[in-house]
């Protein structure tokens, strides 16, 4: 079953809604848990962890070589800080997401799909519906990097261009998914209305979880995580998870969880610093913003959201275009290679350091959301000081 976040209603999942008659999104009305005991050994990546995840045959998922991402030490401004590099195979952390929605939604019977996407989960569901031979279009802002473009329709997907900002995708989406004439054609597969996506997305952090572990003599578990959050996948699935290994009894404390966003367009940030319980919509930034992965105007899951990172004893950050600019050019220099929406999340260490927010000896994770590969001609416009900042 389905439960409403707002009016608590609840679905059969062969319904097929991606979201609630009133308006709010869905969630699974069913809580998981996550121990060593239960973990699938003959697996590799994040099909380890089947047993907490909402599949019900992973053995005949579709799978496109998922695998565990490194998790890299590095000593940043004179603390320790480990780098979760989510190197997968589309490129990015949304792999995890759309490898469990999309099984799940076949599962069920879908045939065919469309999606809205600033770029990177539309690249995923494309990847995924090459090798499931599922057809599938994809929706983005017009102003969409070339490079996530050019993958999405490398992979045979439908590549429609919206004029505007990223909310007229999402609005052309949302009206052409409302069409349940032909029930398991053209679903709505939207990875921010979807309620398994971020069950995929915990997978992260049940690897940093056994990553750590093995590194030490018992159960580890970070201090705090530290993660870019647009609509807040992120987020989500690092509480998600660290839930499930409490309720496994693998854990004894949640880590503080902090939420990034890029200060040109930072909704949850504003709701935060208000004390709101849910997060009002922002008007559309003007120009260009660095961190373009996560320009978000309308939070589907603000009180979420936020409810969750107060009850992690964390907190939401808002970080400005030059400061992800010298983080993206720094990290590079320590081997890692990532696209600017990464960077916001390492730009804010020095702030939550300089705050004691996190202090020196803790354990710290930072998640690198995607390689730079995806943003090279950009990367190259800093380096050749043309790129405004």
């Amino acid at each position: 079953m389905i439960v409403c976040n707002a009016c608590r209603k609840s679905y059969d999942e062969k319904d097929l809604l991606w979201r609630c008659s009133c308006g709010a999104p869905l969630s699974l009305d069913k809580l998981f848990s996550m121990n060593r005991h239960i973990i699938d050994n003959k697996q590799n990546g994040l099909w380890r962890y089947s047993a907490s995840l909402p599949i019900e045959d992973a053995s005949s998922a579709v799978k496109i070589g998922e695998q565990l991402t490194p998790l890299v030490k590095r000593c940043w401004n004179g603390a320790d800080v480990y780098f979760k590099y989510e190197i997968l195979p589309t490129g990015s952390y949304k792999d995890r997401g759309v490898a469990i929605m999309l099984n799940r939604l076949r599962e069920l019977g879908v045939k065919s799909v469309i999606e809205d996407s600033s770029g990177n989960a539309g690249a995923s569901i494309a990847g995924y519906c090459a090798a499931a031979d599922m057809p599938c279009e994809v929706v983005v802002p017009e102003s969409t990097s070339r490079g996530k473009c050019v993958q999405i329709e490398a992979y045979g997907a439908t590549l429609t261009k919206i004029p505007g900002p990223r909310i007229a995708a999402s609005r052309y989406t949302e009206e052409r998914g409302s069409d349940m004439s032909n029930k398991y054609e053209n679903i709505y597969a939207s990875h921010n209305w979807s309620p398994y996506f971020a069950h995929g997305v915990k997978t992260w952090a049940f690897e940093i979880w056994e990553q750590l572990t093995l590194a030490s003599s018992g159960e580890v578990v970070p201090d705090a995580v530290v993660v870019p959050a647009g609509q807040g996948s992120l987020v989500l699935g690092a509480w998600y998870a660290f839930n499930d290994l409490m309720r496994g009894d693998a854990i004894k404390k949640i880590p503080r969880i902090y939420a990034v966003q890029g200060s040109s367009c930072s909704p949850l940030y504003n709701a935060w610093t208000q004390g709101l319980d849910n997060v009002p919509d922002v008007a559309p930034p003007e120009g260009k913003c660095v961190a373009e992965g996560i320009v978000s105007t309308h939070i589907i899951r603000g009180a979420e959201l936020l409810r969750s990172i107060r009850d992690s004893g964390g907190a939401v950050l808002a970080i400005d275009d030059e400061k992800t600019v010298k983080a993206l050019l720094e990290l590079a220099k320590m081997g890692l290679y990532v696209e600017p929406t990464s960077a916001v999340a390492v730009a804010a260490l020095s702030e939550l350091y300089s705050s004691k927010s996190l202090l020196p000896g803790e354990c710290v994770v930072v998640l690198l959301s995607s390689t730079g590969l995806k943003t090279t001609p950009y990367i190259q416009e800093i380096l050749d000081g043309r790129s405004g900042i």
